[in-house]
């Protein structure tokens, strides 16, 4: 029986220009390899994982174009777990993001594929976030069992960026500091890592999130450390909202340092760009993010 997964991956491969060496080198024979690609033999899922990793495949990315290519429906399921997700965290709903854990761990125990067993924990551990009130020194298995995962990685691919982006709001931030400064060290042995895609974020929208729990906390001390590491970052108008953003996160360190209104006049110039650009979204995380900033800092309402 010709198995279909070995031709799914040469397709992928193939597509993004990968040589057949760079898949099998410190996996498998040179021959076994060709087999595999040929659905002569199988593999296992410990090298499968290792092989869609190789070839900087998300876990959606992967289930919609290997079940495109055998006539599979399960990326009706992908999408299912993506609005779950999505819906949960933006309603506080704890149980949809359990739903969206029970539907990965079945895809997990059908498939065995790890990036399925990683989602899963991801949904718990956000639902467990919600359901011990948002505390984030609260005890969360799920939450620990990603961050070990993280720090045992010695090299990141896209679906550990993606999990990183996913999980940043509800790490503490002696553990957020550490790994996004592993991200950056990855992102520098692999720039394809930071350049960002419709499945992962770009290195400047990582590090911009990433300022989201030093306000919450107000934690000047991981605020300084996160501005340090955005400032030396390159910027360009392909990331827009991050640049305006560092902005304002180097106005309030300014204010910081000397209270003063010349001190904030970026922040008024930005708010009128990012107004005018009619980015919804964007004038909504803005306007939070100033607030909290203006309420830690003192800024006075008028």
């Amino acid at each position: 029986m010709k198995l279909d997964i070995g031709p799914s991956i040469k397709a992928v491969r193939q597509k993004r220009g990968y040589s057949a060496k760079s898949m099998y080198t410190g996996l498998m024979s040179r021959s076994n390899y060709a087999r595999f690609e040929e659905g002569a033999i199988d593999t296992s899922a410990a090298n499968l994982y290792e092989l869609t990793k190789r070839l900087n495949v998300s876990l959606p990315e992967w289930m919609m174009i290997y079940n495109q290519l055998n006539g599979r429906d399960v990326g009706k399921l992908t999408n299912q777990v993506n609005g779950l997700l999505n819906a949960g965290w933006t309603q506080q709903d704890p149980a949809q993001l359990r739903e969206a854990a029970r539907i990965c761990d079945e895809l997990y125990a059908r498939f065995q594929y790890p990036n399925e067993h990683l989602s899963a924990l991801m949904a718990s551990a956000l639902a467990t976030f919600l359901q011990n009130g948002q505390v984030i020194g609260a005890a969360n298995a799920p939450r620990s069992e990603l961050i070990a995962y993280l720090d045992a990685m010695d090299t990141w691919y896209a679906n550990d960026v993606a999990l990183l982006s996913n999980i940043m709001q509800i790490l503490d931030l002696p553990t957020l500091l550490r790994l996004i400064v592993r991200y950056l060290l990855m992102v520098k042995n692999n720039p394809w890592l930071g350049q960002g895609s419709n499945s992962i974020p770009s290195q400047q929208e990582v590090l911009q999130q990433a300022f989201n729990t030093a306000i919450s906390e107000r934690d000047w001390a991981a605020y300084t450390k996160l501005l340090e590491l955005f400032n030396a970052m390159p910027m360009s108008e392909r990331y827009l909202f991050p640049t305006l953003m560092r902005q304002v996160y180097n106005a309030y360190a300014a204010y910081h340092q000397q209270p003063s209104k010349a001190a904030l006049a970026p922040v008024h110039a930005v708010t009128a760009v990012i107004t005018a650009a009619d980015s919804p979204a964007n004038v909504v995380e803005l306007t939070r993010q100033v607030k909290a900033l203006n309420a830690w800092c003192g800024v006075s309402a008028n």
